[in-house]
């Protein structure tokens, strides 16, 4: 599933059972995971995306396609 307006990317990864969004528009610096959430430092410092692994068990519902 992929979402994807001007500025925020959205993707159900069904593989990966990763969820993440992303501010397109911004220049990737730094990651930081703490548990099964993973943020995405830009350049100036900002949170510019996130990652949720095991994204199927962390909401309690089945995995999708």
């Amino acid at each position: 599933m992929r979402i994807q307006d001007k500025k925020v990317k959205v993707v159900y990864d069904y593989d990966t059972d990763t969820l993440s969004a992303l501010q397109i528009d911004r220049k990737y610096e730094i990651s930081q995971q703490i548990g099964n959430l993973v943020i995405d430092i830009d350049k100036d410092n900002k949170i510019m995306g996130f990652e949720i692994l095991d994204a199927s068990e962390i909401f309690s519902i089945p995995k999708i396609q």
